[in-house]
């Protein structure tokens, strides 16, 4: 198993249905422009965002679920070939506990 090192957290991001707009479009999360923020379940977490966050209330775990900004990270690939985000810590804004 492969671990996320020092600030970084790594996410397997979660597509989502998508909204229609005007004239009945069915956009899909990769089309929508206007969607800043995307959500992404928590694979792996670094150690300096375990030690950085101990006093926080809300803690960054694996499973957990997170959003982070549309032009943050990068994009590796892991476990089955399977696309995954490299994000720091600053990159995420908000936590689904």
């Amino acid at each position: 198993m492969r671990h996320a090192l020092n600030f970084h957290v790594v996410v397997r991001p979660i597509k989502e249905q998508g909204h229609k707009v005007a004239g009945g479009l069915q956009l899909s999360t990769d089309l929508d422009t206007e969607l800043r923020y995307l959500k992404a379940e928590v694979v792996s977490v670094g150690s300096r965002v375990v030690a950085e966050m101990k006093d926080e209330p809300v803690k960054i775990e694996e499973g957990d679920t997170v959003w982070y900004d549309r032009h943050s990270g990068h994009e590796i690939r892991w476990l089955d070939d399977e696309p995954l985000k490299v994000l720091k810590l600053g990159d995420l804004v908000s936590i689904d506990k």
